[in-house]
């Protein structure tokens, strides 16, 4: 898994935004580097983030 996040562009200490997460444990879309991702819930509920106040 660690892999294909890093071919999304996600790698640790990058930012990311949270776009929208669909009810029912749907797709999530975050935004790295100005490209839209969508990803499972299941994959998305594994990366672990640290919030910028």
């Amino acid at each position: 898994m660690v892999d294909r996040l890093q071919a999304l562009g996600l790698h640790p200490g990058k930012r990311l935004t949270k776009l929208s997460t669909f009810f029912q444990r749907g797709p999530v879309v975050v935004e790295i580097d100005r490209s839209r991702v969508a990803m499972g819930y299941g994959r998305a509920n594994r990366i672990l983030v640290e919030v910028d106040e």
